[in-house]
């Protein structure tokens, strides 16, 4: 399905990772997107929102208004990706990231004051406007970036995939290094497996939504495991009372007006 299309995908493929998220450069690095525009005409995206900081007036970093009704959810990115990223040298994580930020309060110079009014939070940074003299931002949900849903990455590397589960891994190659390369990685010194296709996933769509799917239809045991794992470093059990994930967390009900259709199906596990 997607061999046919991969030349036309080619010219799509941004030469910088940091042109996709750039307000001036929309609709020309996607393959699909959500179309946002600011201005106050009921237009605009609310995500910036949902990925600053708290309320009260502060948002990070640059390019928000600061005298909006604020509405930040604080999106925390994970630390230990953050930090194999920067291990890894990942241009990419420039765009997405901000290990902290300065808060609207002025400030001195002596490192408890500094202390003070700098929080350490990673936290994505992606779809924001990085240009607080741009007008046109009304409120907090009133933002111009576009959302992408499909993009020349991702098609980059569902055909590597496909290529890896149809015993072709070696022609997998051109297509995880393109990615890379872009990202000032090194290309791969070996022939790509599903692991390979899976980290630069992880590193390409950080706070894009794909994660939850990826593990998804890496299979049960895939899926249980990398959560696990993941819960335990944060001892969301032991700390915070949360349950183990599970085979559970896989799929949600079959709704129960499909079952009383249905009788003789059996629902998902754990339902």
């Amino acid at each position: 399905t997607l061999e046919p299309i991969m030349d036309q995908a080619k010219p799509r493929f941004a030469p910088d990772y940091s042109y996709i998220f750039d307000v001036n450069k929309e609709n020309t690095y996607d393959l699909f997107s959500v179309q946002f525009a600011s201005g106050n005409q009921g237009l605009g995206s609310s995500l910036a929102g949902y990925v600053t900081e708290g309320s009260g007036g502060v948002m990070i970093p640059a390019g928000i208004p600061r005298n909006d009704n604020l509405q930040g959810q604080d999106f925390r990115v994970d630390t230990l990706l953050v930090n194999e990223m920067k291990k890894l040298g990942d241009k990419r994580l420039e765009t997405s990231v901000t290990e902290g930020y300065w808060d609207t309060t002025e400030h001195g110079f002596t490192p408890e004051d500094s202390a003070k009014h700098y929080k350490e939070r990673c936290m994505m940074i992606k779809y924001l406007v990085k240009d607080n003299t741009n007008k046109t931002i009304k409120a907090w949900n009133d933002y111009p970036l576009n959302f992408p849903i499909l993009r020349p990455a991702d098609a980059y590397l569902l055909y590597a995939e496909a290529l890896i589960n149809n015993n072709k891994a070696s022609q997998a190659k051109e297509w995880i290094d393109a990615i890379r390369q872009r990202a000032d990685l090194s290309p791969l010194d070996h022939v790509p497996t599903m692991d390979d296709v899976m980290d630069e996933r992880r590193y390409e769509f950080i706070g894009e939504g794909k994660r939850y799917f990826d593990l998804v239809r890496m299979g049960k045991d895939t899926f249980v495991s990398t959560l696990k794992n993941f819960s335990d470093h944060y001892e969301h059990v032991t700390k915070m009372g949360a349950n183990n994930p599970s085979e559970k967390d896989l799929l949600l009900p079959i709704p129960l007006t499909v079952m009383n259709i249905q009788a003789s199906w059996t629902n998902n596990p754990g339902y």
